[in-house]
C-alpha cells in the first residue's frame, strides 16, 4: 500500500517515471503502472482490494478511527453499488430492503394506460443519476449519508451540512 501511495504522490508532483522508461510519446500524460501494483487476474479484484484496504473489517467496522483512515474512490456508480453491497453483506445483522414506487402516475385529463406502457420491471431497471436505485438494502447501524433533499418540505440533514 505504501508503494501505491508513493506512486500517487509522485504522479501528482510530476516526478513519476514509468517502469523501464516505457512511455507513450503520443500521450505525455499516460501513466504506466508497475506490474506489482496491478491485478491481472481480474477475478475478485474488488474483493481483494477491499480486504487490503479494510483488513479485519468484520471486527473493526464500528471503530470511527479505523474507518476515517481509509477510503475507496471510484469513478463509476456501478462499482460503488457493488462495493456497498459487498460491505453490507460483511456486516452482522438482518438485512432490510426498501423499494421505490414502481408505477407510473396518471395525470388528470389523460386517457392512457401508463401501466402497460411502463411495466414495473422496466421502471425498476432504471438507474437515474442523482436518484437511488429501486431497491436499497440496509442493516441496523449502517452509516448512510444523505446527499440531497428530494423533498425540501421535510427537513433532513444531508452529508454536506
Amino acid at each position: 500500500m505504501k508503494a501505491f501511495v508513493e506512486l500517487v504522490l509522485a504522479v501528482g508532483d510530476g516526478r513519476y517515471k514509468s517502469p523501464g522508461g516505457v512511455s507513450n510519446p503520443k500521450n505525455e500524460y499516460e501513466v504506466v503502472l508497475p506490474s506489482d501494483l496491478c491485478d491481472f487476474n481480474g477475478s475478485n479484484s474488488l474483493e481483494k482490494m477491499f480486504s487490503a484496504i479494510y483488513p479485519q473489517f468484520e471486527s473493526k467496522f464500528k471503530d470511527a478511527g479505523y474507518l476515517r483512515e481509509r477510503a475507496i474512490l471510484t469513478p463509476l456508480n456501478k462499482t460503488v453499488t457493488y462495493l456497498n453491497a459487498l460491505i453490507v453483506d460483511k456486516l452482522p445483522g438482518k438485512l432490510y430492503s426498501y423499494f421505490s414506487v414502481d408505477s407510473a402516475e396518471e395525470f388528470a385529463g389523460t386517457d392512457s394506460d401508463l401501466s402497460l406502457s411502463f411495466p414495473a420491471e422496466y421502471l425498476n431497471s432504471l438507474h437515474t443519476p442523482g436518484l437511488p436505485l429501486h431497491e436499497l438494502k440496509f442493516k441496523e447501524g449502517v452509516i448512510v449519508m444523505l446527499m440531497r433533499n428530494l423533498n425540501q418540505t421535510i427537513v433532513y440533514v444531508t452529508g454536506l451540512a
